[in-house]
């Protein structure tokens, strides 16, 4: 699988947007 793209696709829209980042930390934990 490849994990390493859907991370930095995640870590790309976590940075872009300030406000999904409370809503995305608490996935970014499970």
């Amino acid at each position: 699988m490849k994990r390493t793209v859907s991370h930095a696709s995640f870590m790309r829209k976590y940075m872009a947007d300030p406000a999904a980042r409370q809503s995305s930390s608490r996935q970014a934990r499970l």
